[in-house]
């Protein structure tokens, strides 16, 4: 429509495939350019995560992450919970009777209180490409199994429990 064609006019067939090749190439290029700039904030030690999903934190004005206080609690409950012998299972069977939801405002399922418990952002640390978009279409988002780099970045930001507490 933009460019004023109709499609169904055998004559701009040729054009509209090579424009759609065109488009299709630019949005490769553009990919590998993000994941380029991505892997060189890893490489010089800046994370990048969405803190809408973290229980615990949240960015603060000047860009850093700034603990949230009562959902710090939660988590903190959750690891001194796992810690006395409570199973995830029963973490988060209790937590959803005492009404407490998760980030997202959803109930507790075991998976949820064992993401919590390996997840090494709550010790200050942050591992980088946990998980990463394909480079063919359509790109989707895979767990990194080895396929391509993972950084490991330490103290990035304030931790909610301790390294020993995490490590136990």
């Amino acid at each position: 429509q933009k460019e004023n064609m109709y499609t169904l006019n055998r004559k701009y067939d040729f054009i509209l495939t090579t424009m759609a090749a065109l488009a299709q190439n630019e949005s490769y290029s553009i990919a590998e350019n993000i994941r380029w700039g991505l892997r060189k904030k890893f490489r010089n030690g800046v994370p990048q995560i969405n803190l809408k999903r973290m229980l615990g934190y949240d960015m603060g004005n000047n860009g850093k992450w700034v603990i949230n206080s009562d959902q710090a609690k939660i988590v903190r409950y959750i690891y001194r919970k796992y810690l006395r012998g409570c199973s995830a299972h029963g973490i988060s069977v209790e937590l959803n009777q005492r009404g407490i939801k998760t980030v997202n405002g959803k109930e507790w399922c075991t998976t949820s209180v064992l993401c919590i418990l390996q997840n090494e952002k709550y010790i200050g640390d942050s591992l980088c490409q946990k998980t990463f978009t394909t480079n063919a279409f359509p790109f989707f988002r895979k767990l990194n199994q080895g396929e391509t780099d993972q950084y490991y970045i330490e103290n990035t930001h304030h931790a909610i429990v301790t390294r020993e507490t995490f490590q136990k």
